[in-house]
């Protein structure tokens, strides 16, 4: 049998639309898994999915907002999965965490991670957390380890993981999102972005900062931020920023968008936008919301960091900016939005790109091959 033993269910975020992904296809292949979540969110969110091969089980089913009560809840838990494997079993972690290392110590299960970040990212952010080196000494155990990019890959290497047990699975995208919708005439021009509006992993404040250049030479044209609007406390400075600029009118906040609302919002751009800088994360990881936006086939602007240039060609497949520049991504959206012919040209190339390389079948595969 084939386990996916999660943290909780996080309803619109890369982790969990990757799974999502997986389980679509494993569905439709007439594979058996049980995902467990081991822990209940705060809004007690469960999978709406409809599956035949698919079963889910909620441990804990409630949540309790004192650290403590819920640490207990969680280790509880986790012992009752643990005990409910039997021998033979595979089991699949997303991460290398407390479940990981709790679960080597189970005898007889073959074991599988998936790491999509720099181990030293989520170091001690949460209960279930591991440092960097636990996560290397847990990953030497493993009966295999998948990772999203060939950087993440060389890390795990070099720290003592035989290479012979670490697979690639790329960045995964479902085109069945994209089925039916079409793009819809707007008085105004959107610039989209969708995700966190997060400076340090995607940028948002650079990707202002280069709106405003644009905004001074194009009239019709405005910003749409899809995701968390900046709380009253602004701890990002964006809406600071924005006041300073003198653009506040022409820049949207979404807010929280429903999962199926998504696809609509970005088929409606005229160019969608990725300004992010170079980091650790960027380096190691690869954007979900990247795959999802050469899936529309519109013209997409992006950095080149980390792995994105491997497969996105600027002028070609994409438009590709150098990172903390305002000056020259605002000339990659300002040519996109003067050049709507050749621009649809690029979106187009772009879009046989994320079929080719994101496609979640052929990802997928790769990892049942690992499982099995």
């Amino acid at each position: 049998m084939i386990h996916f033993a999660l943290i909780s269910y996080s309803p619109n975020t890369a982790a969990m639309n990757r799974m999502r992904g997986y389980w679509n296809v494993m569905e439709s292949k007439g594979i058996d898994v049980c995902v467990s979540f081991l822990h209940q969110d705060n809004m007690q969110n469960k999978e709406e999915g409809e599956y035949e091969h698919i079963k889910f089980r909620y441990y804990n089913g409630f949540y309790c907002h004192i650290k403590i009560v819920a640490l207990l809840f969680f280790w509880l838990n986790l012992f009752m999965f643990s005990s409910s494997l039997k021998k033979g079993d595979i089991v699949y972690t997303y991460g290398i965490n407390k479940v990981t290392s709790f679960l080597l110590k189970r005898k007889g299960i073959k074991l599988i991670a998936e790491v999509t970040e720099h181990p030293s990212i989520l170091e001690g952010g949460r209960i279930v957390d591991l440092s960097a080196e636990e996560r290397f000494v847990v990953a030497r155990k493993l009966n295999g380890l998948i990772t999203i990019s060939e950087s993440l890959k060389k890390i795990y290497v070099e720290n003592g993981v035989e290479p012979i047990n670490i697979y690639i699975v790329n960045m995964t995208v479902d085109p069945n999102r994209f089925i039916g919708i079409e793009k819809r005439n707007n008085k105004v021009r959107y610039i989209t972005y969708c995700g966190t509006a997060s400076n340090n992993k995607d940028g948002v404040d650079e990707l202002i900062k280069a709106f405003n250049i644009v905004a001074k030479q194009i009239d019709d044209v405005r910003l749409r931020i899809i995701g968390q609007t900046p709380s009253i406390e602004d701890k990002s400075g964006n809406l600071q920023m924005i006041k300073e600029m003198g653009i506040g009118d022409r820049i949207e906040f979404t807010g929280y968008v429903d999962y199926k609302m998504i696809p609509q919002m970005l088929m409606d751009a005229s160019v969608l936008a990725l300004d992010r800088p170079d980091s650790l994360q960027a380096q190691c990881g690869f954007p979900t919301k990247l795959g999802e936006y050469l899936l529309t086939g519109n013209p997409v602007v992006v950095t080149k960091v980390g792995d994105i240039p491997m497969f996105l060609k600027d002028g070609e497949s994409a438009l590709l900016a150098n990172e903390r520049n305002p000056e020259d991504f605002a000339s990659k959206l300002i040519w996109v939005l003067r050049h709507p012919d050749e621009s649809a040209v690029i979106g187009g190339k772009g879009k046989e790109v994320a079929n080719e390389y994101f496609n979640a079948e052929i990802e997928t595969d790769k990892l049942i091959k690992v499982l099995n």
